[in-house]
């Protein structure tokens, strides 16, 4: 409980990603499906008090967000580290890292 105290209180101070920050303020149903239609998995939930902090994993981004639901609606999202989703840093390797390099072109030599 102490933990999700901390983290509620971080994620009161920070922005939301880019790619959810228009589900703040978002009825909680509705965002849900949003968050799922995005490509995020549901991770877990803890009820603190008045509000509900919930984890989703982004496989795709490899992000955890942090989301806290008050009154029925998404008050705050947050990036989180990858550990509150139950995943373990790991390097890129394989196809990932080579889908981010482009080949020299070879100028007709």
């Amino acid at each position: 409980m102490l933990t999700g105290l901390i983290l509620m209180a971080a994620i009161v101070a920070q922005n939301p990603p880019a790619d959810l920050r228009d589900l703040v303020g978002a009825r909680a149903a509705g965002a849900e499906t949003q968050m799922t239609a995005r490509g995020y998995v549901f991770v877990r939930v803890e009820t603190l008090r008045r509000a509900k902090l919930s984890r989703w994993w982004s496989e795709a981004l490899r992000q955890c967000v942090a989301v806290t639901t008050a009154n029925g609606r998404y008050s705050a999202i947050v990036t989180v580290p990858s550990g509150e989703c139950g995943q373990r840093l790991r390097p890129l390797v394989g196809g990932r890292e080579r889908d981010r390099l482009r080949p020299e072109p070879d100028n007709g030599k």
